[in-house]
């Protein structure tokens, strides 16, 4: 059996990652002002666009909300690649912007249980490394975000905007 990896992040340490601090931009300002049809606009050589990127994230953050819960399962019919980049039309995408940032305040919300985070998943790790690990998930894909932000002309985001916290 392997050795289980342990990491048990306080609630702000996790907020500080999954809200950018320094490092990049909070996620609700990385998402404001992208219309539903720049959102599912395609950008030539890309294999997605915005919205079916933030599909993607949403799948996966909800997957690790799960894990919060003691679901340790993929569904049946998952598929690498396909069932997790779902395909988002413009009328999916406020939904989608809203659901995301729900699902990641209670995915932060969970951190207030210390003792949930040590629960052990997929017999080597922890759920402080699971939801540590998702924070660098989506600051990967954020950056690509903000790059495909860029190619279409939509970047920056509104500066008036003052993100809540999670």
């Amino acid at each position: 059996m392997a050795e289980v990896i342990r990491l048990s992040p306080s609630r702000a340490a996790l907020s500080t990652l999954y809200t950018g601090s320094w490092e990049h931009e909070h996620p609700v300002r990385m998402l404001a002002g992208i219309s539903p049809e720049k959102a599912c606009q395609r950008i030539q050589g890309l294999p997605y666009n915005i919205a079916e990127l933030l599909g993607h994230m949403q799948y996966w953050q909800e997957r690790r909300l799960e894990l919060t819960q003691g679901e340790t399962r993929l569904p049946d019919d998952f598929k690498f690649g396909v069932t997790d980049f779902p395909r988002v039309g413009p009328e999916d995408w406020e939904a989608l912007v809203e659901n995301f940032h729900g699902t990641l305040k209670e995915l932060l919300a969970t951190t207030d249980n210390t003792e949930a985070l040590e629960a052990v998943v997929f017999d080597d790790r922890n759920i402080g490394v699971v939801i540590t690990s998702h924070a660098l998930h989506n600051s990967y894909h954020f950056g690509e975000i903000v790059l495909m932000r860029r190619m279409l002309g939509i970047w920056p985001p509104p500066q008036e905007l003052d993100p809540p916290a999670y």
